[in-house]
This record gives structure tokens, C-alpha cells and sequence, in this order.
């Protein structure tokens, strides 16, 4: 596998581990990233008849934020009725911590996408914090709204709701275990909540902490029944957790143009073949586990194998502190493959057989050294082809990594004259 540096864009200030988020569903993908100089910027591709697709990252016009901020976490998702709605924690100078929401603040022009200025302005509601903040998330409650999570240093998970009166739209903290019941009671200090839809009727939550200790529960919906299995203690904080499949049934996030001109809407699936022979259900999920001065490991199939069967990433913390992950089919072979970022700074990518044996160590197949330490690494359609980027944020800005185009021509007439054949 070949990746190429495509654009890098130096950033007045460094982000953090949880201040990056990509938005969800919009027609153009797009990133947010905070610094902790109190500024969020947005990372995008835009199409311009005179020069093609050009990349764009500009200072998001935040309202109401106060000057000499540190900016720690930032999260989004959508709304029914309130459209985008963007959370963000931040310390003041005077050292006290708050959470600001936003709500419809990027509206549809002719020209794409716009953040509405007056938005910001108007539509903020904040929340003065009495802890220390630290990971802030999402997740659709079966009312099909969103509800806000967020880690502190209190040992607590803080869970916000929105309410509508009047349409006058405010956020409040609810209890926790009105929501989350196996969140009520943490044991230790929460570093990273990763939460993942098992099927309809249940879901799967795990809780990294401080003592490299992580607890996974299976939740039912329906009854509240909570089952719950937990790993050993490794005496080091856990960075990020991630719950994925093997394969990729996921289906381009932009359809590319070409195939929009010459395959009409009517005669195209929304869902891949994998995708649509396999149920929820029938999915095995892994569970990837960083830690921040220990190997980061997968335990496999963990509703069924709790933390049993675990491959370890060698050398995955050969260069200093583990700070991040993200899955994607980096070959485009159908499975997933993973990339560790690390503060050494080293970008690591592991891939193997999903049959190897529990306990077996393995090694990268691919790594790239860059000049700044590696804070965040997601897999991305920045430009809208179809085909996912590499968006790496580090210390000194942000780094968008391209595959090598000789290399998917080859791979795509590979697979077009394979496919010619099966036709004949």
C-alpha cells in the first residue's frame, strides 16, 4: 500500500485526543478541529470550476466564547428539529470549566454548505461544569434523539439532554442511569466511552480507564437487563477504545458523479452485497484497546470470547505514548485493517488473518514517521470520491494522506477484468 501527503495544513495552536469530529451525514464531508488557543476549524473539499477540487480549512465562527479559552473536547450530530448541533468543552483563564451546545448553525445556499453566523450568536445554551472535562460523545436514545456524554475527572459519566419549550431549546443534565444504567457506578477514572448498536434491541458499551482497567457491557433495551465482563488491570491509562467488524460492509459515504450520470438512482442498491446478506446479528465484533504506554491489543468476537481471544499489535508502543486509532479497508481487499497513531511520531498500519490464533503478536505491514507527535487519526471522504483519506492530525497541524492512484488503477482493472470474466 502506497498513501501519498496530499495537503498539510499548519494550525495556530495544537488540538488534543478528543478534539477532533467529523460531521455526520452532511452532502460534503467535513472535520472540525478545536486547539486549545480557543479557535475550531473546518477541514474541507470544494469543487471550483477555474481550479478543480481544492482543499479548505477555515476558523468556524463560533458566537458567545469567551477570549483565552482552552478548548478540550468537541462532538456533533443531528437533530429532528434542530438541525446540526455542535457540543464543546472548554476552560476558561480563570480556570473554570464549561459545555457550550450550538444548534442549526450550517444551513443549505446554492453554493453548498454555509455556517450561519447569526446561528451561533443566537442559538447557544452553556453549562458551567464543576469537574474537570474530558471525552465528550453522542449516542441516538430509542426516541430517536441524541443524548450528550461526557467523561469527567470525577469518576462520572455526565449524560445531557435536550428540551424544547415553547421553541425555546436548552440543554440539561439528567441522570445518568436513566439512560445508561450501566454507567451509574464507574470504578475508576473514565478516559474514553465507545458505545455500539448490537441489533435493535441491544447495544454494547465499554469503558476505558485510568488503570488500563476496561469494562464492557451488553445492555437490552427492552428490559434493562445488563450483562458485563471486564479485563485486567495494566497500571496505565487507556488512550481509545474502538468496537469493529472484520469486514467492510460499508458503502462509499459520497457517491461519485460518474456513477450518479450513467447509473441512475433507480437502478443502484443503497446497500453493499455484504452488506445485505448479513444481518446485525450475524456481525463479529472486535474490540481494539489503546493503551497508552502498553501494546495496544484486539480481543475478538467480544460478545462471545469476553477479553479471551487477543491479538497484540507489536511494536505498537515501541514509539512513546499510544494516543489513537481508526479501522478502514486500507488495501481495499474487503477486511479491515488497523492504524495506530503514536506520539513517537509514527502512523502504524496492522493487518491480519482474522483465523490467526488467540495470543499470536503481529507486526506492521506498513508505518510513515511524520515531524510532529501523531494526536488523532481518522479515515475520511474528504474529497468526495468514493474513495476514504487518511486525516491525521498531529501537534503541529493537520495531514491529509492520499492512495497512490497508480496503484487503484491497477487494483481496479484487476477487479474489472475478474468481473468481465464471471460475466462471460
Amino acid at each position: 500500500m502506497k498513501f501519498h501527503e496530499q495537503n498539510f495544513d499548519n494550525l495556530p495552536g495544537q488540538s488534543s485526543i478528543y478534539g477532533v469530529v467529523s460531521l455526520p451525514n452532511q452532502s460534503t464531508k467535513k472535520m472540525l478541529i478545536t486547539t486549545l488557543l480557543g479557535k475550531v476549524f473546518c477541514c474541507e473539499y470544494q469543487k471550483d470550476a477555474s481550479t478543480g477540487i481544492r482543499n479548505t480549512t477555515r476558523e468556524v465562527p463560533l458566537g458567545n466564547l469567551p477570549s483565552k479559552v482552552q478548548l478540550v473536547a468537541i462532538d456533533c450530530c443531528n437533530s429532528k428539529d434542530n438541525g446540526l448541533i455542535v457540543a464543546l468543552t472548554f476552560y476558561k483563564e480563570s480556570g473554570d470549566a464549561f459545555l457550550y451546545f450550538y444548534w442549526d448553525v450550517l444551513s443549505e445556499t446554492e453554493h453548498g454548505e454555509k455556517w450561519n453566523i447569526e446561528s451561533f450568536q443566537e442559538n447557544c445554551h452553556s453549562c458551567q461544569l464543576d469537574f474537570s472535562p474530558l471525552q465528550l460523545t453522542h449516542y441516538q436514545i430509542t426516541t430517536n434523539e441524541n443524548v450528550f456524554l461526557l467523561m469527567g475527572c470525577d469518576k462520572r459519566c455526565h449524560v445531557y439532554s435536550k428540551t424544547c419549550i415553547d421553541s425555546q431549546v436548552s440543554f440539561g443534565e439528567v441522570h445518568t442511569e436513566e439512560f445508561f444504567p450501566e454507567l451509574k457506578d464507574l470504578p475508576a477514572l473514565p478516559t474514553y466511552l465507545e458505545m455500539k448498536p448490537i441489533n435493535k434491541c441491544e447495544r454494547l458499551t465499554c469503558v476505558g480507564y485510568d488503570t488500563g482497567y476496561v469494562e464492557c457491557f451488553i445492555v437490552s433495551k427492552v428490559n434493562g437487563n445488563i450483562s458485563k465482563f471486564v479485563s485486567n488491570k495494566l497500571d496505565c491509562p487507556v488512550s481509545q477504545l474502538l468496537v469493529y467488524t472484520d469486514f467492510n460492509y460499508s458503502a462509499p459515504t459520497n457517491v461519485p458523479d460518474f456513477i450518479k450520470t450513467h447509473f441512475p438512482a433507480d437502478n443502484r442498491s443503497e446497500e453493499t452485497p455484504a452488506a445485505s446478506s448479513s444481518s446485525p446479528k450475524q456481525q463479529t465484533f472486535n474490540l481494539i484497546v489503546v493503551y497508552s504506554r502498553k501494546q495496544a491489543s484486539v480481543f475478538r468476537n467480544v460478545l462471545e470470547n469476553h477479553f479471551t481471544d487477543r491479538i497484540i499489535l507489536r511494536d505498537s508502543n515501541k514509539y512513546d505514548v499510544v494516543t489513537c486509532c481508526d479501522v478502514a479497508d486500507v488495501n481495499h481487499d474487503g477486511q479491515n485493517e488497523i492504524v495506530i497513531g503514536t506520539y513517537g511520531p509514527r502512523m502504524l498500519v496492522y493487518s491480519f488473518d482474522s483465523h490467526l490464533p488467540p495470543g499470536t503478536h503481529v507486526y506492521p505491514v506498513w508505518s510513515r514517521t511524520f515531524a510532529h507527535p501523531v494526536l488523532k487519526v481518522k479515515f475520511i471522504d474528504l474529497v468526495g470520491d468514493g474513495i476514504k483519506e487518511i486525516a491525521l492530525v498531529s501537534t503541529g497541524g493537520l495531514h491529509v494522506l492520499q492512495h497512490d492512484v497508480t496503484e487503484l488503477l491497477k487494483k481496479c482493472k484487476q477487479r474489472m477484468e475478474t468481473l468481465s470474466k464471471m460475466i462471460k
